[in-house]
């Protein structure tokens, strides 16, 4: 039997038994709607997660002179990256880099009046930084970085410090001379990591004056333009910054973020399996159904000469046209859900911090494709064992039963 008339066949056996052929397209349907609810919001908590980590704390890549993670410090002055200009051109040279922000990181002591306590003390650019981790800025509760030091609200409380009070921060450089420059109180912020809680940021310039650097910093700070694609470009930016740096991405700093995000695919596709099957199920009830119902009619195919194979055929074809406009209408709803959703949000504490974010369900183009396609493909397969009975059925038998 010519395709075309198979497909005129299925149309029409469709269009018999409007309520059966709407509840296997309403299945196929909710299948889809669910999958793709799903997938958008499994997607939307791991942009969440991996958002916390590379917008909001380390940025997507970090790069160090080779030897700083193996240096005997916590947080070793050097070795440094000398030209912090320089290497910061070569990293916004590679292709998938966004932004890159010179830091010094380093441990010092901070004093107020007759209180002084060690900490931890990150020093930057503004303006850079906010377009590698825009979200450390969101962490500021009161004050602002442009008006001095900002530090950890736990910190404050502690030293009892206050915005605008003036403090001393010391510290010593590679040689082991204790200096100190004064402090200004700025903004105080909320600490995301139990590191936070003793924790300030200052200005690159004070921190290279500080621990006398010159133009020198200890960190380079990345943004890329998919997180996504992480991996692929840090070793773009090892390739181009040679030997003489090691470069890690957010995944090394928090390896059990890295886990929770990888599970999250894994958790979706179980989810989505599960669905399927639920679907198939669906038409697999509703074809066989239609092949029970059909018996004579199937019967007269065979005895007419209709080929056992275009019988499968007919069957098949007749759920994948069903699946097709069920896929289009489970598009149709899913994405209408995932708007609501993103009116709103799906509220998600991230976990160790004590932010609570409105997680937006996100699918890209090709999941949509892949989600459409499988819910063909759903159908197809839930027929196939009904369409395969139908086909081995004896003609004369199925005259006489029927």
């Amino acid at each position: 039997m010519a395709p075309h008339r198979l497909l005129t066949l299925a149309l029409r056996s469709c269009a018999r038994r409007p309520l059966r052929s709407l509840i296997a397209a309403g299945m196929v349907a909710a299948g889809v709607t669910a999958v793709l609810l799903v997938w958008g919001v499994i997607s939307g908590q791991r942009r969440a997660l991996m958002g916390q980590a590379a917008e909001t704390l380390f940025g997507a890549l970090q790069v160090h002179a080779t030897g700083y993670a193996k240096a005997s410090d916590v947080l070793p002055v050097r070795p440094a990256l000398e030209d912090a200009a320089a290497w910061r051109a070569k990293v916004l040279a590679v292709p998938g880099v966004r932004a890159a922000s010179a830091r010094v990181r380093f441990g010092g002591v901070i004093s107020a009046d007759d209180e002084s306590t060690t900490i931890s003390v990150t020093a930057f650019d503004e303006a850079d930084e906010r377009a590698v981790v825009p979200g450390r800025f969101r962490l500021v509760e009161q004050g602002a970085f442009a008006d001095g030091a900002v530090l950890g609200a736990p910190l404050a409380r502690a030293l009892k410090a206050s915005l605008a009070m003036e403090l001393a921060l010391l510290a010593r450089d590679h040689d082991g001379l204790l200096n100190g420059v004064p402090a200004r109180v700025g903004g105080l912020a909320l600490p995301l990591l139990p590191t936070d809680r003793a924790a300030a940021w200052i200005r690159l310039a004070e921190a290279q004056e500080l621990l006398r650097l010159g133009q020198a910093c200890n960190e380079l700070a990345v943004a890329v333009t998919d997180l996504d694609a992480v991996d692929v470009v840090r070793d773009r930016v090892q390739a181009a910054l040679g030997p003489g740096v090691e470069v890690e991405t957010w995944k090394q700093q928090l390896p059990g973020l890295a886990d929770m995000v990888n599970n999250m695919r894994f958790s979706g596709l179980v989810v989505s399996i599960i669905i399927a099957l639920v679907a198939a199920v669906g038409v697999f009830t509703c074809a066989a159904l239609n092949v029970r119902d059909r018996t004579r009619e199937i019967g007269t195919w065979l005895a007419l000469g209709v080929r056992r194979r275009a019988v499968w055929a007919a069957f098949v074809l007749e759920s994948v046209v069903l699946g097709f406009f069920g896929a289009l209408l489970g598009l149709g709803v899913g994405l209408l859900g995932a708007l609501v959703v993103a009116r709103w949000g799906v509220p998600m504490k991230l976990p160790g911090t004590p932010l609570l974010v409105d997680v937006t369900p996100s699918l890209l183009p090709g999941e949509v494709a892949v989600v459409l396609a499988l819910a063909v493909v759903v159908a197809a397969v839930g027929a196939a064992v009904p369409a395969l009975r139908a086909a081995r059925l004896d003609p004369v038998k199925a005259l006489g039963d029927a």
